[in-house]
């Protein structure tokens, strides 16, 4: 669940983004996970979906390298989250779920920006920029 206020907009990163809309002050916990609504898939799971889900779950979720578990959450913001080394948000180690933090103070109609290598298994993470793997 996004905990801030937000918006999807054009990104110099890649396609649309997540912006702030407001300052948010480092230490600020942006987004943390909802048990009821994220999904949470093993390995047998996942591999019992088809061709194309397997193509979007790549897209859109992660293979979590703490759980090894496949993961997929609810909130629509996350989808548009972009990937940059030095993020401005982090993933906070002493939770098993997704609990982002802000790594510094972001000033509003900043773009929310992420190291998805903190979370994703970087096999996963290959797979999800490299156009030629066996689900695309």
């Amino acid at each position: 669940m996004v905990l801030f206020d937000y918006r999807i907009d054009k990104s110099k990163i890649n396609g649309l983004g997540v912006f702030t809309n407001e300052k948010i002050k480092k230490g600020f916990v942006v987004f943390k996970a909802s048990l009821i609504l994220d999904l949470e898939l093993s390995k047998e799971q996942f591999d019992s979906l088809s061709y194309q889900e397997q193509k979007e779950f790549i897209h859109y979720g992660y293979l979590d390298k703490k759980s090894n578990t496949y993961k997929l959450n609810f909130d629509t913001a996350l989808r548009f989250l972009n990937y940059d080394k030095n993020g401005n948000i982090y993933q906070d180690e002493n939770h098993c779920e997704t609990y982002l933090i802000a790594k510094r103070d972001i000033e509003a109609n900043e773009e929310i920006t992420f190291d998805y290598l903190e979370v994703m298994n970087e096999e996963w993470f290959n797979l999800e920029f490299n156009d030629n793997n066996k689900y695309y």
